[in-house]
């Protein structure tokens, strides 16, 4: 009998203070080492598509003594490995993902008693076999010497639904290759060779930490982390009588702020637009959305004459912000008034270049240029340039800090939420900050920040009880905090509570799908699921597979709660173009599966074409606008009409994407990139490519600048909707994938705005 132990992985119970993945020797099972007979029974919980590898017993003894293993990227390593189970009777602590906590494959059957496992485990140096064993979409892989696999010859055939692909390569010297290096380098070549799927090599050693990867975190980084999960310190307390000193206080203070906005301008120009810079930047301005336009609207009359700036001041920090406050708020205001701050060699001044303070306000102003706006596109690049030369100066700490973050991220690309809490800080240094703005905003943020954990707290409930992905989709990325922190950045005032649910249950769905068409499905039953979603009817589950069950019930269950609530608020039309946004986002992942299917490599305009409708971004749109009361029809046919400020947006989300993981996605099979479909067609260099996709994410972004001047399609208030969206993109994808790879950033993100509060000064 040759005992084979499984890796398998499984979530161990969580509790506040352990909450990691742990991969455990979990199974034992008898297994034939060089194929799998005729009556072996295959249990298959969902539909699989992973790669499995079978060593011989001096491989794999090799393979631990060296502390390596190989790990197959499709989930896992099945390892014979006879007497060498003494060498590994421990439990491997994963580095992040999630897995099953039951078999998935369960190889049985029986060898013939006069094959011994001495025998079998013997090398022998006159040769070396790696058999290779497909059944469906499930590879298995062995690695054998010449008398294993005489034997196996002698065996009688397999079973007929599995393809035999094997091949035997000859070595003179086994010892002198070395067991890691013969494995490791067959088994990868035919892997890739047969399955698509790449290896890759993880040092291990007894109870140590094992690089793993899920099958779906395959196609992203290694760096794949489990779902955030919030601690018992995120828990919305019982309402006490400090809470209502706080709410008191805040409403007390809201009125003041109030006043100052209302108050007339008289001399203090400046000052006024300091202040509503400050109320916008610190994330209070929605509880003052009339009063921030009347005052806006008294300083455009006052500054400007046929949408140009008519100040007379040269003072480039003020004239900046006049800029930018007019623009954000819809204005049409010309840039020609930047061209007084060149000098006669048509440079800017040596005075503008030396203003620090004036060169961020540029660099902010300039990040709002449209298409042709020159001399914005002069501003920007040269103020990039003193700035970053600035931080090698002696500037203050407060304002070294300032610089490097409007560096990493400008506010026109900065999530309004998120950039509020880097803001108070820099603004509680400032000398003449104002006491009571300052309060209020923190008071504002902790008590929106009870708000939304209650929120997350609901919705992770919904996704635990009814999706349960550990369990019954273990391929799925578990993110749903994430998937919630997203739509977070769209919209955070307490208004659109009912918004957030819809959408982020939406969205965590679309997620579900995302990793079933690009991971996991086979094209089969991706056309059953397509058509299911099709007809829209509770009847097709029977013709689906247990996994596309799953999803496809509660996609069914949440649109009718989507129509139940609209029904409610006498907008059941809404539900329509819902429901035409999700069948046109599977149509557009349908497509890019029998792209993969048939290896076709499309051209640029091909793939734009369907990957921004694959992106989901605008399918995202349409959700977000359905769970706002104030949203009409009308603006519904806009949303699903493609306009152009919803296509730059999902231009920038899919370009972002793309760049950012493409060199991981492309390690396994799939779907070329914009990146690959770029340099294919126009037979140019992978940087020639990135450097042509970020041109146009930065010509995308102009465009958005264009959208969101006045006159407006649609209201102002469903624009920032779009910028929002793209700004999240820019959170999320500037420098890596981090909705994947949910560790480091986006964890210090999500506790940011989640789970650390406010430090205000309580009178």
């Amino acid at each position: 009998m040759y005992v084979v132990f499984v890796l398998m992985m499984s979530m161990l119970t969580s509790n506040k203070n352990m909450r990691t993945r742990h991969v455990q020797l979990l199974e034992f099972a008898t297994v034939t080492p060089h194929f799998i007979p005729p009556d072996c029974e295959i249990y298959k919980g969902s539909k699989l598509s992973r790669v499995y590898c079978l060593l011989d017993q001096e491989s794999c003894v090799a393979l631990i003594e060296l502390k390596k293993i190989i790990m197959v990227r499709s989930f896992l390593v099945v390892v014979d490995v006879f007497n060498s189970l003494l060498l590994c009777q421990q439990y491997f602590a994963v580095r992040g993902g999630v897995y099953i906590n039951a078999f998935d494959v369960c190889y049985q059957g029986k060898l013939d008693s006069t094959v011994n496992s001495s025998t079998f485990g013997r090398v022998d140096e006159e040769g070396f076999t790696i058999g290779v064993l497909k059944y469906d979409d499930v590879f298995v892989l062995h690695v054998t010497n010449d008398v294993t696999q005489s034997y196996a010859k002698a065996m009688p055939s397999p079973d007929p639904r599995i393809e035999p692909l094997s091949v035997q390569s000859g070595f003179s010297n086994v010892a002198e290759l070395g067991q890691v290096k013969i494995s490791g380098a067959l088994v990868a070549a035919l892997v890739e060779r047969w399955s698509g799927r790449g290896l890759r090599f993880y040092g291990i050693s007894r109870g140590d930490v094992i690089g793993y990867k899920s099958r779906f975190d395959n196609m992203h980084n290694e760096k794949e982390e489990p779902t955030v999960v919030l601690d018992e310190q995120v828990e919305p307390q019982e309402h006490s009588r400090e809470d209502d000193s706080h709410i008191k206080q805040a409403q007390l203070i809201k009125e003041e702020v109030r006043t100052m906005l209302i108050a007339p301008i008289d001399n203090n120009f400046y000052f006024k637009l300091e202040f509503i810079d400050s109320v916008q930047r610190l994330g209070v301005s929605s509880h003052f959305e009339h009063e921030i336009d009347g005052a806006l609207h008294q300083i455009y009359n006052i500054s400007t004459k046929d949408n140009n700036i008519i100040t007379h001041d040269d003072d480039l920090p003020h004239v900046a912000l006049l800029f930018r406050l007019l623009r954000q708020q819809g204005y049409h205001i010309s840039s020609n008034v930047f061209y007084k701050f060149k000098d006669q060699t048509t440079n800017f001044s040596e005075k503008a270049a030396n203003d620090i303070q004036g060169m961020l306000s540029l660099y902010e102003a300039a990040e709002l240029r449209m298409h042709g706006e020159d001399i914005l596109e002069e501003a920007h690049n040269f103020a990039l340039v003193q700035l970053t030369k600035s931080l090698t100066t002696q500037l203050s700490p407060s304002m070294i800090a300032q610089v490097k973050h409007s560096l990493r991220r400008s506010l026109r690309k900065g999530l309004p939420r998120l950039e509020a809490t880097y803001y108070m800080s820099f603004y509680e240094e400032d000398p003449s900050h104002d006491e009571n703005l300052l309060t209020f905003a923190k008071l504002d943020f902790n008590m929106l920040q009870e708000l939304h954990q209650k929120e997350v707290n609901n919705v992770t409930r919904w996704w635990i009880k009814n999706l349960n992905v550990s369990t019954k989709l273990p391929f799925v990325r578990d993110r749903i905090v994430e998937c919630y922190f997203w739509i977070l950045g769209i919209y955070f005032e307490p208004q659109y509570s009912l918004a957030r649910r819809i959408t982020t249950k939406v969205i965590a769905l679309c997620s579900v799908i995302d990793d079933m068409y690009d991971a996991y499905g086979t094209i089969d039953e991706l056309e059953l699921f397509t058509n299911a979603i099709e007809r829209w009817d509770i009847c097709c589950l029977d013709d689906l597979p247990e996994y596309m069950k799953v999803c496809y019930m509660e996609i069914l269950n949440v649109y009718e709660e989507i129509e139940e609530e609209m029904r409610k608020q006498g907008k059941v039309y809404c539900i329509k173009y819902a429901k035409k946004e999700m069948k046109r986002l599977i149509k557009a992942h349908m497509a890019e599966a029998r792209w993969l299917h048939c290896n076709h490599t499309p051209t640029i305009e091909e793939y734009m074409q369907v990957r921004i409708v694959s992106s989901g971004y605008s399918m995202v749109i349409t959700i977000c606008f359905v769970g706002m009361k104030d949203t009409t029809e009308e603006v519904l046919i806009w949303a699903t009409s493609d306009p152009i400020i919803i296509g730059a947006a999902s231009i920038i989300s899919r370009l972002m994407d793309d760049i950012v993981g493409n060199e991981f996605e492309q390690e396994r099979r799939h779907i070329a990139s914009s990146i690959e479909c770029y340099m294919k067609q126009h037979n140019t260099s992978r940087q020639d490519a990135i450097n042509k996709l970020l041109e146009m994410v930065k010509s995308s972004w102009k465009d958005i600048n264009e959208a969101c001047l006045n006159p407006t399609e649609v209201p102002m208030n469903f624009l920032l909707r779009v910028v929002n969206l793209v700004r999240m993109m820019d959170v999320l994808y500037k420098d890596e994938d981090n909705y994947t790879n949910a560790g480091g950033l986006m964890k210090d993100y999500i506790k940011t705005l989640l789970v650390n509060k406010m430090s205000a000064r309580i009178s």
